[in-house]
């Protein structure tokens, strides 16, 4: 089982990291898998190992908004976001195992 797992998380997913409209975002996505880095360029598709697209899925940041209530507009809440820290999209992945394996992940609080 575990050869098995090591086999899936090494095959190669092409995958495009969404470039970034925020302000001092880095051109170049770099997640790190026990010791290893794996550059990805925004907005270019790359294949990587799946390992790395298991990284960037788990690669979360909450960020807080305010609400305002409308009746009482001195009561403010600040309600948290949580979004992918690096968003991507999925191009191409040739096993059949792979959409549920990410949707597992992403699903994960």
């Amino acid at each position: 089982l575990a050869i098995e797992l090591e086999a899936f998380m090494n095959e190669p997913v092409k995958i495009m990291v969404m470039e970034s409209g925020e302000e001092g975002a880095l051109p170049v996505v770099t997640p790190c898998v026990n010791g290893v880095n794996q550059p990805i360029v925004r907005g270019k598709e790359t294949v990587v190992k799946r390992k790395f697209v298991e990284a960037l899925a788990r690669c979360r940041t909450t960020k807080y908004q305010q609400r305002v209530d409308p009746i009482e507009r001195d009561k403010i809440e600040n309600v948290p976001v949580t979004v992918q820290t690096y968003p991507f999209a999925v191009i191409e992945d040739r096993n059949p195992k792979g959409p549920a394996w990410l949707k597992g992940i992403t699903a994960e609080r």
